[in-house]
Parts: structure tokens; C-alpha cells; sequence
């Protein structure tokens, strides 16, 4: 289950300290038409570190100002996905992830919009980031 907004918007100092101690990779950037796309991953082995992982991002300035970030994950009990808005995101990036047979891992990928509609071209970019992230984590 994805984290709810007010989950993710409510960090106490000893929450903080222990997000700022989990180490995550986060991509390059990749821009298409002003688009922005960057990725962060990290291993998980509980929907709890999932959450954990998406609080740590989203409460980072800056990828608080991203238009969409789009959550992913495995893990040997359960997977899912949060497409924030980004309508069959997530979904497509938890069918790669099925497909490799990827688990234990939590991917955001984020977007901040550009000005300009790219249409389908945006899965691909996506799809782009989650394979940096599964390459930076030697997945």
C-alpha cells in the first residue's frame, strides 16, 4: 500500500534523523522538451521501508517541487505502486520490474513538467530512469 499524503507529510525530529541515515542511489537527470526525470532506489525488504524510502524523498526539497513522483516497489511479500497523477506510470514500471523478477526494491521516479505535453514519450524516459536505478543498484 502506498503511503498516504499525510504519512508522508508528517516527519518527527527522531523520523528525520533516522531517514537521513538510509543511503539511496539517485539518477542523472534526464530532460526531454524541458521535462526533467530523475530517479532514486534503494533496497527494501518491507512495505515499512517503503515507506520510510518515500517519506525520504518526497521530503527532500528537491524533489518536493517534482510534479509527479511515482513510487514502485517489491518486495518478497508484496508489490505495488503510486502513479501520483501520472496515470499508468507505475504500472508499467511494476510490470519491468515482474519481468526482470526485481524484488526488494523501491523506486521513485520523478518529474518535474516542462511547459510542454510529450505524450507517450514520457513512459519511455521513465522507464529509462528505473533502468539507471536498477543498474546503479547492480540489480
Amino acid at each position: 500500500m502506498a503511503p498516504r499524503a499525510e504519512d508522508v507529510l508528517t516527519v518527527d525530529i527522531r523520523e528525520k534523523d533516522e531517514l537521513d541515515k538510509m543511503e539511496m542511489v539517485n539518477t542523472k537527470s534526464l530532460v526531454e522538451a524541458g521535462n526533467k526525470f530523475k530517479g532514486s532506489g534503494m533496497p527494501v525488504k518491507c512495505i515499512n521501508d517503503v515507506r520510510k524510502m518515500y517519506k525520504k524523498v518526497v521530503s527532500d526539497a528537491s524533489y518536493a517541487g517534482a510534479n509527479h513522483n511515482v513510487l514502485v516497489y517489491r518486495t518478497d511479500e508484496e508489490d505495488g505502486f503510486c502513479d501520483d497523477s501520472e496515470f499508468g506510470a507505475g504500472k508499467r514500471l511494476l510490470s519491468i520490474l515482474r519481468q526482470k523478477n526485481v524484488k526488494n526494491i523501491a523506486v521513485v521516479v520523478s518529474r518535474w513538467y516542462g511547459g510542454r505535453q510529450i505524450g507517450p514519450k514520457r513512459f519511455d524516459m521513465m522507464e529509462k530512469i528505473l533502468f539507471d536505478v536498477l543498474n546503479e543498484l547492480k540489480m
